[in-house]
């Protein structure tokens, strides 16, 4: 009766599993604390019975670079999330900050 108990751990997924994501900001003119790339953000949390020898993966689905004007909360890219190579769940990956064109006058 026990079958499930112990033959499975209990394993939290979250966020906090990925590894940083950052795209390249195309602009010469962009601006900001860091206006060469874009740190992105997801966050998600699971908590799931698996087996000992159950693996999970991520797989990131991110542009090759961002144009400037970036706004925050932007939805950029998702991350996939597999458990032994079997999709469980697709989330959202958002960009951390904006960044806006500088007026160069002439």
């Amino acid at each position: 009766m026990n079958y499930g108990i112990e033959n499975y751990r209990e394993t939290t997924v979250s966020d906090k599993m990925l590894q940083k994501m950052a795209v390249p900001i195309l602009d010469d003119y962009a601006y900001s604390e860091a206006a060469e790339s874009m740190e992105l953000t997801s966050t998600f949390s699971y908590t799931l019975l698996l087996k000992e020898d159950e693996r999970v993966s991520f797989e990131y689905h991110l542009p090759d670079a961002l144009s400037v004007p970036v706004k925050a909360g932007l939805q950029a890219g998702s991350v996939f999330i597999y458990i032994d190579g079997t999709l469980f769940d697709i989330q959202p990956v958002y960009t951390t900050f904006e960044i806006s064109k500088r007026h160069i006058s002439g």
